[in-house]
């Protein structure tokens, strides 16, 4: 039976928050990209992409922000 120290709950806490962050920052490269190629990105795109916690999903987004057409049919 193995016990975790604090620094290992903060360490891992650390560790997902640093991927949370990075899942953030994906997504809303994804609609900068959007953006950028004028396509129009609602508030509420912005806010999904805010509370995007899913790095594998975020890095769909991105990739897929160079192609679609319409805003909405990246978070599908």
């Amino acid at each position: 039976m193995s016990m975790s120290t604090g620094n290992e709950v903060v360490s891992e806490f650390k560790r997902t928050q640093q991927a949370i962050g990075k899942a953030q920052a994906k997504a809303q490269d994804a609609l900068e990209i959007l953006e950028h190629r004028g396509v129009k990105v609602s508030a509420d795109m912005w806010a999904r992409a805010d509370a995007c916690a899913d790095l594998e999903q975020a890095e769909r987004w991105f990739k897929r922000s160079f192609d679609v057409e319409r805003a909405e049919d990246l978070l599908d």
